[in-house]
């Protein structure tokens, strides 16, 4: 259910998160945008399969991920770094709820 109003949500209007992609301090954290690893083979069901962001509507998941380099990981500022990571990653959450919650 999550995931078709997020989906909805995307077909409806996928402008906040095209905002997000492109935001500078998201794309430094987050370069490769949403993982496809999760993304179904057919168009869901009440989607139009043309749309212009149907890779997004068929995402079964709405992960992003980030590989750290092993320097990355045991580097002193590790926890600074993360930090700046989850502000960024809570700005998708927030994005994500709205889409849920019905609030777009």
């Amino acid at each position: 259910m999550q995931t078709r109003r997020v989906r909805r949500a995307i077909a409806d209007d996928s402008q906040p998160f095209k905002e997000l992609f492109a935001d500078k301090a998201f794309r430094r954290c987050f370069k490769n945008g949403f993982d496809p690893l999760e993304q179904a083979e057919r168009c869901p069901r009440g989607f139009d399969p043309d749309h212009l962001d149907i890779d997004w509507i068929q995402l079964r998941t709405f992960f992003v991920c980030k590989k750290l380099t092993m320097k990355e990981f045991t580097s002193e500022n590790l926890a600074e770094k993360l930090a700046l990571d989850f502000r960024q990653l809570l700005r998708l959450n927030e994005l994500l709820q709205k889409a849920v919650d019905g609030d777009w």
